[in-house]
């Protein structure tokens, strides 16, 4: 064991107290988000249209959806390997919430 000097976390032995962090950290996180979120979509890059960087992940994600709904989740899977994105968090992001906005009736 190597001592650094930092303070181990100790996993607590009762589960109430591990309850108890996990909401103390949720008490935090969670208004602490909304807060930067409606920030950014008032005064933010997320109040005004999409940049051309951005514009073009936005793009690739809508191809990756044509084709997984074209070629299903192997064509899908094939255009990532054979045309790799650019940004690919970006990329997957964006294929993401387009699928996740999509109208499958």
């Amino acid at each position: 064991m190597v001592a650094t000097g930092l303070p181990i976390f100790v996993r607590p032995k009762d589960s109430r107290n591990a309850f108890f962090y996990a909401s103390v950290l949720l008490s935090i996180c969670v208004p602490k988000t909304i807060i930067l979120v409606r920030g950014g979509l008032h005064h933010g890059r997320l109040s005004g249209p999409p940049v051309y960087d951005d514009a073009t992940y936005f793009f690739d994600g809508l191809r990756r959806v044509q084709v997984f709904f074209e070629q299903g989740f192997f064509g899908f899977a094939q255009s990532l390997i054979n045309n790799p994105p650019h940004g690919h968090y970006s990329t997957i992001a964006a294929t993401i919430a387009f699928l996740s906005a999509a109208d499958c009736s």
